[in-house]
């Protein structure tokens, strides 16, 4: 796993406020396992720091986690 990851994803009018918050930017290994311990709407009770990766926003999601290098994490953190 990278240690710098992309928020993918379209906003919509279905969007959770927790994925809206988040989509189109950029974060760190470290941010992203920060997320598993907040509580939202439609959170996967299975959601930890380690599948936060993969379950993202949880029940019926259709966001990813893209893992980005450092330069492009860093050309878009500044």
């Amino acid at each position: 796993m990278g240690l710098w990851y992309f928020f993918k994803g379209t906003k919509t009018k279905d969007s959770r406020a927790f994925c809206a918050a988040r989509k189109g930017k950029y974060f760190t290994k470290k941010e992203v396992e920060s997320w598993a311990s907040q509580e939202w709407a439609g959170k996967n009770a299975a959601t930890t720091k380690a599948t936060i990766f993969t379950l993202v926003g949880g029940h019926g999601c259709k966001d990813d986690l893209i893992p980005v290098s450092k330069e492009l994490y860093d050309k878009f953190n500044k």
